[in-house]
């Protein structure tokens, strides 16, 4: 009886790559950090935790860009980044008049209902303060006193 023999079977050669983009894969990538870990008071006296935010500098135009990165004590959101210049352009027409949160609902995609008071939240923080509390209501808001000068700080960080 003749001994079997087995024939090695080939793998098929892949010649075709991923058809993932960069940013699928690494939703950073083009995007040079200025706040990695940025952290904000959430809007509610009753929530417990933070919310975590990023600024980057998107490489392809030098734009500023934010986006919700995090929080403590649950609450669902988007990641998605948010031009700074749109929310800027946004809140201008603004001045003088308490807002709402609902008003980010026009610069955010993601459809959570936590976005827009997550972002309100971060934009009130130290480190971006574009607007601050109104005092007609804890969850209501208003343009900064400094609210020009601001932006310009903000804007300059592109630079």
């Amino acid at each position: 009886m003749k001994p079997k023999t087995t024939k090695a079977v080939k793998e098929p050669v892949v010649t075709e790559q991923a058809t993932e983009t960069t940013e699928a894969i690494n939703p950073d990538a083009g995007y040079t950090f200025l706040i990695d870990k940025g952290v904000a008071s959430k809007l509610s006296p009753k929530s417990a935790g933070a919310v975590f935010f990023q600024l980057a500098v998107k490489d392809e135009d030098n734009s500023l860009h934010l986006r919700i990165s995090g929080n403590e004590g649950g609450g669902l959101h988007s990641k998605e980044w948010v031009s700074v210049t749109t929310i800027i352009e946004l809140l201008k027409p603004l001045k003088e008049q308490s807002f709402k949160s609902n008003v980010f609902k026009k610069v955010m995609v993601g459809k959570s209902s936590n976005n827009v008071s997550f972002l309100s939240g971060i934009l009130r923080s130290a480190d971006i303060g574009l607007i601050q509390p109104s005092p007609e209501g804890t969850f209501l808001h208003q343009l900064a006193a400094d609210f020009d000068l601001k932006c310009k700080t903000l804007l300059a960080l592109a630079g």
